[in-house]
Order: structure tokens, then C-alpha cells, then sequence
């Protein structure tokens, strides 16, 4: 009895170490998907000879296709609008990242935050994409 109470206490006092846990590894794979997405984008821009963007907003991001004057939403099976976590906080700055035909990205920084106050930066200075996550 004795060592099933030492193990239920044990089993409480872990276990919000393991949310915290779990909710980081999420953290840190959204903003690797995200950098996989911005890739793709990129390299469907520059093969298509098509601007594109990733416009987020509202804790979701949504690609769009340059078509004429405007952008419109692409429906396809890697960019229709993807909602974020519930337990995952984005931000953008700008809200719009383009990417030229041309291959080139404008300089962006995108934070993602978890409720456990992690931070993952994931930032380009450059007109190449060289994303780097902090």
C-alpha cells in the first residue's frame, strides 16, 4: 500500500513535466513543418514561373497563387488553410510572406509560442530562403 501511494504521488507530481514535455516537441514541429511548407512553396514558385504567398492569420495559415492583379486561395493537399494548435500562438511579421518566381523570399519573422511559455523563432533575413529556427 505504502509503495502505491509513493508511486501515485510520484505519478502526480510528473506528470505536468510530461505536458510540458510534450507540448515543446509540438512547438518545435510545427515550426519544422512550417519551414518544409515554405520550401515547397519556393520551389513550386520558382518551377510554376508564379508568385506565391503564405498569408497568417487568425492562428492559421493559408497559401495563395498569384493570379493576375490578386492572390487567390490554392486547394491542394499540402496548402489548403492549416489551423495551428489550440496550445500554439503564431506570429508574423508580415502577416504575408511572398515567394517570387524568381526563387527569391522576403525578410520575415515568424514566432510561434506554446501556453508552457516556449518560443520558437523562425527567421529570414535574406532574399534566398535561408530560414533559420531559434
Amino acid at each position: 500500500m505504502i509503495v502505491v501511494s509513493i508511486l501515485l504521488v510520484m505519478t502526480v507530481i510528473s506528470l505536468p513535466l510530461f505536458s510540458k514535455t510534450f507540448d515543446n516537441i509540438a512547438l518545435e514541429n510545427y515550426a519544422k513543418d512550417i519551414v518544409h511548407l515554405m520550401r515547397f512553396v519556393q520551389l513550386k514558385a520558382i518551377s510554376e514561373n508564379n508568385d506565391y504567398r503564405i498569408n497568417f492569420n487568425n492562428n492559421k495559415f493559408i497559401l495563395e497563387k498569384k493570379e493576375g492583379n490578386d492572390y487567390k486561395n490554392v486547394l491542394e493537399r499540402l496548402s489548403n488553410i492549416k489551423k495551428i494548435s489550440e496550445k500554439i500562438i503564431i506570429n508574423s511579421s508580415p502577416s504575408y510572406i511572398f515567394f517570387r518566381a524568381n526563387g527569391q523570399i522576403h525578410s520575415f519573422n515568424i514566432t510561434l509560442s506554446s501556453k508552457s511559455n516556449k518560443t520558437i523563432s523562425i527567421l529570414n533575413d535574406s532574399e534566398l530562403f535561408n530560414a533559420k529556427i531559434k
